[in-house]
């Protein structure tokens, strides 16, 4: 299959999207495995209901019955439920899972205006590193060539420094936490480690977003 720049990939969806009482849908683009889930909440969310990413189809299980599913008009893949505030929410997912490759990753375009706007571009930039953090972020990056090379330098920094995890949270202070725990405490919890590695990647002029939640699992 042919790859899709970022903003055909949206076009395409939107000539091919469907909405109906049963759910969404739309035709596959061709670029992974499709994986189904079947996701169980006590209620529906307020914005969009949980899925991977990117959505093929969302529908409820058969017999639920007052669920409606909308693609959000971002046009971004979300999907919004209709019914709010009730019990029992019930319904599967199916979507495309794409994993690249180093070499496609490395080949990535710096060019962020061509996908997302000004206003998303800084608030993804955003940071209030000190300067002596983001001078230790230039010198770990300094001999990477490609946004992805620079990425997994930034990654790899943290285990060979002494980093230790630990679901108990370091004292740190209300002024710049995120430096001390790069500088000084070098211990927390998984949070922490992502947000030093996103604000980090961001001081290099990277847009870079915190994503959290469950990955997988089984039914309990």
């Amino acid at each position: 299959s042919r790859t899709y720049t970022p903003q055909e990939y949206l076009r395409y969806s939107s000539r091919t999207a469907w909405e109906g009482p049963d759910g969404v849908s739309r035709l596959p683009f061709g670029r992974g495995d499709l994986i189904r889930q079947e996701i169980f909440m006590d209620r529906a969310p307020e914005g969009g209901v949980p899925s991977l990413s990117l959505v093929k189809a969302i529908g409820s299980i058969e017999g639920e019955k007052g669920m409606r599913f909308r693609w959000d008009s971002a046009g971004d893949f979300t999907v919004n439920a209709g019914r709010k505030n009730e019990p029992g929410v019930h319904y599967a997912a199916w979507s495309e899972i794409y994993n690249p490759t180093p070499e496609s990753l490395r080949a990535s375009s710096s060019d962020y205006l061509n996908i997302m706007s000004q206003e998303d571009l800084s608030l993804l930039l955003y940071e209030n590193l000190l300067p002596e953090t983001k001078e230790l972020t230039r010198q770990i990056t300094v001999d990477a060539s490609t946004i992805f090379d620079k990425a997994i330098a930034i990654q790899n920094w943290f285990p060979r420094n002494d980093f230790t995890y630990s679901l108990v949270i370091p004292d740190l202070p209300r002024d710049h936490p995120v430096d001390a725990f790069i500088s000084r405490t070098r211990t927390g919890h998984c949070e922490l480690y992502a947000s030093a590695m996103a604000l980090m990647l961001r001081s290099i002029g990277l847009p870079t977003r915190v994503v959290k939640g469950y990955r997988g699992g089984r039914w309990n």
